[in-house]
């Protein structure tokens, strides 16, 4: 199902771009499109514009493609449409139309600042990353830090991260859904800010969101797809093996490297050290969902922002998983779960209990 900025985005494609051109877009729930189609997930990484009629950004998907791309869109080929979260490049125009009335400036700037982040800087800065624990109020927190500071990047995957061949020194603020130990392996030096919640209220999050009736299902990676089953069948072993992943997906994302598994015995306990070293460093400032204005200022202190609106946590309504939540809290507190992630969270509340009576 396409909202209301994919729809506009569709009919600009349609609008612009003769049948049978061949264009780059994101993955998505799609109708059926007269063109040769080549789309692009969250986990792509240095995507090339070469050999396209046109292409579509998704501005949330930048750090998908090569900042050299970025400039290449920008300088040679035409901006015919644009919104909130796209903005169309084409090759030839079909039609010839204002751009001043076409394209509001702010609907470019992020490309820009991808472009060339030193530019944007501020006069004080507060260099810091952000990693965004899914289901855990980071998509509130990081469009504040967007609207804050100008010179930023977002990462939709550790796999983004990883393969980015650009300067992460040059962006004021970085963020996305990555791995603390793939940060440092790219060499990041300034603090790191995440956000922990209950587990077991994080998943029941995750399964809500997966089984929204409004849900762009061709942006779903696997894990969500087996999650809108959760209430409709039983819990099998590759439902059990899906919350085992999620119980333990905080504890992988502070400690884990790539292609380490939180139940591999001869890395569980380096894992969870490294994951535990960085819940007690200064260099690695957290803050728990539940306490939102110690949140709000921890984020205005290491990102400095002026005023920060938190209002709208990324906090999936109660849906039918509720129905089920009893049982999932059981299973997740199971031997059989090994959920490492409520230890780690009991530690976090213990250490922010201990620092506010300070």
């Amino acid at each position: 199902m396409l909202d209301r900025y994919w729809s506009q985005a569709h009919q600009a494609l349609v609008r612009h771009l003769p049948e049978g051109a061949s264009v780059l877009l994101p993955a998505g729930d799609w109708p059926e499109l007269p063109f040769t189609t080549t789309f692009y997930f969250g986990t792509d990484c240095n995507l090339t514009i070469d050999g396209h009629d046109g292409v579509l950004i998704h501005k949330g998907m930048l750090a998908s493609f090569r900042q050299a791309d970025i400039r290449i869109c920008l300088k040679d080929l035409s901006a015919v449409s644009a919104n909130n979260v796209f903005v169309l490049f084409v090759q030839r125009p079909r039609m010839i139309v204002r751009a001043t009335a076409l394209l509001p400036t702010f609907h470019k700037s992020p490309l820009k600042v991808y472009a060339n982040p030193a530019r944007y800087y501020r006069r004080t800065l507060h260099r810091c990353a952000f990693i965004h624990i899914p289901k855990a109020g980071g998509t509130s927190i990081w469009t504040e830090v967007a609207n804050s500071v100008p010179s930023n990047i977002y990462f939709t995957s550790n796999e983004t991260l990883a393969a980015f061949e650009g300067d992460l020194e040059a962006f004021e603020a970085v963020g996305g859904h990555i791995n603390a130990e793939t940060l440092v392996a790219k060499g990041w030096k300034g603090p790191a800010f995440f956000v922990l919640r209950d587990p077991v209220q994080r998943v029941l999050s995750f399964i809500n969101h997966a089984q929204r009736a409004d849900a762009n299902l061709g942006m779903f990676v696997n894990s969500f797809h087996a999650a809108r089953r959760i209430g409709n069948a039983p819990l099998d072993e590759s439902l059990r093996n899906l919350l085992i992943r999620e119980g333990n997906l905080q504890v992988g994302v502070l400690g884990a490297r790539p292609g380490e598994s939180v139940h591999d015995c001869v890395v569980q306990q380096s894992i969870w050290a490294r994951a535990c070293a960085r819940l007690g460093s200064p260099d690695w400032p957290f803050a728990l969902l539940e306490d939102g204005s110690h949140m709000a200022r921890q984020v205005a202190t290491h990102f400095g922002t002026r005023k920060l609106n938190l209002r709208h946590y990324n906090r999936s309504p109660g849906g039918q998983a509720n129905n089920y939540s009893d049982q999932i809290r059981r299973f997740l507190q199971s031997d059989e779960a090994q959920c490492h992630d409520v230890r780690l969270y009991q530690k976090a509340v213990a250490l922010h209990a201990a620092t506010a009576a300070r």
